[in-house]
């Protein structure tokens, strides 16, 4: 973890009250079973960073949320 919050290539993002709202609405508008509420806090951060895609070891690539 050290060396990923050291990187100049990784950015760790933390979340707050209002990002983990934001990740809440994804949640429950996308209602998958298959998307975690870590999943859609990811897609909430890239939202706010006007990040459009995402790139998965479990399928490939997918747009934002």
């Amino acid at each position: 973890m050290r060396l990923l919050l050291a990187s100049r290539v990784v950015h760790v993002v933390r979340t707050d009250e209002a990002m983990e709202e934001a990740a809440l609405n994804v949640y429950e508008r996308l209602d998958d079973a298959r998307l975690s509420f870590t999943d859609c806090a990811s897609f909430a951060v890239m939202r706010a960073r006007e990040i459009h895609i995402a790139y998965s070891t479990q399928g490939g690539q997918a747009e934002s949320a």
